[in-house]
């Protein structure tokens, strides 16, 4: 979405609050009043756009798909920490309490990438894919990934912290081993990769395992799994 508003009137409110003893605090809250109109409910230090785009040119290449889903085109796109706020911002509002910028311009895309945001209260339901590999690269927060068998008994815990914090910061998932998360931070944020098209038929969920619709039962669930000790992920 654009912002429509007569470009006279911004010229005359920034020479005014320009012609002050603080000329950068004030065209800091001009900035922050265009900020307001193009994100309504979003502070403007959580959606400052750093990759050399304009704010228009930025918010024109991403489609908000659903409260969990954006896509942007497909083109260069670098992100920062603003990036992550806004989908913190996004997560904190959405029913399963979590949100991903899809870095590729579609589901259709033969390669996927996607920044995600979760809160400590989402669920993820234990699931594992059919023809297809993923990648997980934690860039913050902890978490612990869990392996299972068939039956649903944990067969390995491998904890994970962000690369700066020395521990396992990435896994390369192999299809058809069930898989979940349980966090251990308020937030995580990740970075997971993929083969595309994206279909759902191409990820299946046992009934061990609550539906993620039933969040409080998920968690209860996930708390009563008998675990086995930390695991490294090195062979």
């Amino acid at each position: 979405m654009g912002f429509s508003a007569p470009a006279s009137g911004f010229a005359s409110r920034a020479a005014d609050m320009l012609d002050g003893p603080a000329p950068i605090r004030a065209f800091n809250r001009l900035t922050t009043t265009i900020w307001r109109w193009l994100y309504p409910g979003c502070s403007a230090q959580s959606i400052t756009p750093r990759f050399g785009l304009t704010m228009n040119q930025f918010h024109t290449r991403l489609k908000h798909i659903s409260p969990e889903i954006i896509y942007s085109d497909g083109g260069f796109l670098a992100a920062d920490h603003s990036i992550v706020d806004l989908l913190k911002d996004k997560a904190g509002k959405s029913a399963r309490r979590r949100c991903r910028l899809c870095f590729h311009a579609d589901e259709h895309a033969a390669q996927q990438e996607m920044l995600i945001v979760m809160h400590r209260s989402s669920y993820v339901r234990p699931h594992r894919h059919i023809g297809k590999l993923e990648t997980m690269t934690l860039i913050e927060g902890a978490c612990d990934a869990l392996l299972f068998d068939e039956t649903g008994a944990v067969t390995q815990v491998i904890p994970m912290t962000p690369a700066a914090e020395g521990g396992n910061f990435f896994y390369r998932m192999p299809d058809r081993i069930f898989h979940t998360l349980i966090f251990r931070s308020e937030w995580i944020v990740f970075l997971e990769t993929t083969i595309g098209p994206f279909s759902r038929d191409m990820t299946e969920t046992p009934e061990w395992a609550p539906p993620e619709t039933d969040a409080a039962a998920g968690h209860a669930y996930l708390s009563g799994l008998a675990l086995p000790g930390p695991s490294s992920a090195h062979l």
